[in-house]
């Protein structure tokens, strides 16, 4: 499995392990305050490059070369004409900015602070060659159409910190804010799998668990339930409805990962270091990501880029991610969706590709999703006030009312859609009859809904800014709806509702009732 790096930064990471001679255990270090997976705070190591730079900048100032600059000097100083004399000379030591530095052939301590706040680091020159290697990092990291780039954020960086007066916790924290801005940012962009790490590692447990090892990650409706069911036992807290639309994001990262990256995660620092992909892929993953900390959510598309067209679909038929952006795009005013109708036709979306694939799994998210959030609230309660038992018993699940809720959240958009047409803003059929029945609903809207009630004109604008979104989401809902449709003539909705209830009762007897009980 491929764990979404692009090749030429891995070859970018691996120059500078090379450069700087890091060990196998300097480079996982390194690797890993890139990755951000270093420690509980991923810009600890921002910490350190820039104290190391301000202390090595002081010691190596110069009549002609201000601090700044000898810091700068000093990160790009291949030969050690810089470096070398703070070692080998005997204890060097000097004073900037109020704080006291002193080299010595083992190790650099910056001392700062008053005599009631005295703070003093240490940094070994192992960990100085990291810190410089960080910088180094930075210094070539390129510019996108996103940030202006690794140097930039170095430069604001040094800046500051140079700048200030007097060295300490709180300025060192403003100068640190831009470079680590710029991880946070390339994070995202180029290890988007690191957001799921948790999620990657529980599934590859439960396929050793189940005896599915053999690469077989294809998940039909149970088997999400049970993956599901066996993180709860493992420490997990997601509903079931937060926990599909995670599983269901992977899905979308694994599989735009699929033809466009051929990097695999390395078994070993010392296979990155000779830019070889590991022979054993899926164990070097979760080995490597047992240092990961979770990134968040992936950054989200620019909701300021407008489409003419709907979104296509790939070779999968996943809708690709913009479909939500789409969604986010439609105005408020006027009112084409109400709240409730726009996170309705969200939380579907919310689990695409599942959405198309498995009908199942989004019946079975939107009906359970009441059902245990009362079970949350009602357990909150009980544990505050220590008394009493959480009510197990469920809402009835009604999944031809989910399918028909979500038919008409479809035709709601059909008729926008007509409205449109009709003012000739949103193309579409250009027959007398089609015409007639967009105008006919455009009096109905307006007698429903006071956001309409402005002229045609205005409002012929708004739906020509608005016409590619709308139909990109309706493009989607209609295919969910179809899927639906399908699942509802095949299947036994009141025979599958009612096994389901009997299969979520049983994981809610143990999940709640255990936090439920006192003694």
């Amino acid at each position: 499995m491929d764990w979404g790096i692009d090749p030429a930064r891995v070859a970018e990471i691996s120059t500078i392990a090379s450069s700087r001679r890091f060990s196998a255990r300097d480079t996982e270090k390194f690797v890993l305050a890139i990755t951000g997976g270093g420690s509980e705070n991923a810009d600890l190591p921002l910490w350190d490059m820039l104290q190391v730079l301000f202390s090595l900048g002081a010691l190596t100032a110069g009549p002609r070369m201000p601090a700044r600059d000898a810091a700068i000097g000093c990160m790009l100083d291949e030969s050690g004409i810089l470096l070398r004399p703070l070692r080998q000379e005997g204890p060097v030591r000097t004073t900037f900015a109020g704080a006291t530095i002193e080299a010595s052939a083992t190790e650099i301590v910056l001392s700062y602070g008053g005599k009631e706040e005295a703070k003093s680091r240490s940094f070994s020159w192992s960990r100085i060659r990291r810190a410089l290697g960080l910088a180094d990092f930075l210094f070539a990291a390129e510019a996108d159409e996103r940030s202006e780039g690794g140097l930039a954020a170095l430069r604001t960086a040094l800046d500051a910190v140079f700048a200030l007066s007097a060295f300490d916790e709180d300025g060192l924290k403003r100068a640190v804010q831009e470079p680590a801005r710029f991880m946070r940012a390339w994070r995202r962009r180029h290890l988007p799998l690191l957001a799921f790490a948790d999620l990657i590692r529980q599934r590859e447990a439960f396929l050793n668990a189940s005896g599915r090892r053999e690469r077989q990650r294809e998940f039909d409706p149970d088997d999400l339930v049970s993956l599901w069911s066996f993180a709860l036992l493992h420490g997990e807290t997601w509903s079931f409805a937060r926990f599909a639309e995670r599983f269901s994001a992977l899905m979308r990262e694994e599989r735009s990962s699929v033809g466009r990256r051929d990097f695999i995660a390395p078994a070993s620092m010392d296979t990155l270091m000779a830019r070889q992909p590991s022979e054993n892929p899926e164990e070097a993953l979760i080995a490597w990501l047992d240092y990961q900390t979770i990134l968040g959510e992936l950054e989200p598309e620019d909701p300021e880029e407008e489409d003419d067209e709907p979104e296509e679909e790939d070779e999968d038929g996943i809708v690709r991610e913009r479909v939500y952006a789409a969604l986010m795009r439609l105005p408020a005013e006027p009112k084409f969706l109400n709240k409730e109708e726009r996170e309705a036709i969200g939380r579907a979306l919310a689990i695409l590709p599942l959405a198309h694939e498995q009908p199942l799994t989004l019946v079975r998210s939107r009906a359970v999703a009441p059902w245990e959030n009362r079970l949350v609230e009602a357990s909150r309660r009980i544990a505050g006030s220590n008394r009493g038992q959480v009510d197990q018993s469920p809402e009835a699940f009604d999944y031809a009312g989910i399918g028909a809720a979500l038919a008409a959240l479809g035709k709601r958009l059909d008729e926008l859609l007509l409205i449109g047409n009709a003012l000739e803003a949103i193309e579409g059929p250009q027959s007398e009859a089609a015409t007639a029945e967009g105008q006919k609903l455009l009096r109905r809207w307006r007698h429903d809904r006071a956001s309409f009630r402005i002229d045609d004109a205005k409002l012929m604008l708004i739906f020509a800014r608005h016409g590619g979104a709308l139909r990109t989401v309706a493009a989607a809902l209609h295919r969910i709806n179809r899927q639906q449709k399908r699942f509802g003539e095949t299947t036994d909705l009141v025979a599958q509702a009612a096994s389901d209830e009997a299969r979520f009762t049983d994981v809610f007897s143990q999940r709640y009732q255990g936090r439920s009980k006192r003694p």
